[in-house]
């Protein structure tokens, strides 16, 4: 059978090597925005007898060393605030004390007083905390 047309009487050679990769296409549109979640529950809005609570913690100092008196939270609470009662002061000296939220291991944990007692000096005191009770109670 003869051609008719000259190229079309050339035989099918064999395949050539790859090309090149071409240059990536655009991304495609983003999605419709999904239905909104659901309302979380509320967050504590006032403190009250429900969400706090005091711990009261006794101390005595007889000596002119430091004494740390604590009271503490329970773990994961955190103090509201604090103070120290003296029940019982003797001294032919003046003292000093501190009276402040502990601010080591944890900030906050609870509260300390230290009193450090003149010359044969005796300091009783109970140290008060008032934590937040942080959820869930414990």
């Amino acid at each position: 059978m003869g051609c008719l047309l000259e190229s079309s009487c050339h035989s099918v050679g064999a395949q050539g090597p790859p090309g090149p990769q071409g240059p990536s296409g655009i991304n495609g549109s983003n999605g419709a925005q999904g239905p909104p979640g659901i309302q979380g529950p509320p967050g504590i809005t006032e403190l009250n007898d429900t969400n706090t609570y005091l711990v009261n913690s006794n101390q005595t100092n007889n000596s002119t060393t430091f004494n740390i008196g604590q009271a503490i939270c329970d773990p994961g609470d955190f103090v509201v605030n604090g103070g120290n009662s003296i029940v019982e002061f003797s001294s032919t000296q003046p003292f000093q004390f501190f009276d402040r939220p502990i601010l080591s291991p944890v900030v906050g944990s609870g509260w300390e007083v230290v009193y450090i007692p003149g010359v044969n000096g005796v300091v009783v005191w109970t140290t008060h905390t008032i934590c937040f009770d942080n959820p869930p109670a414990h």
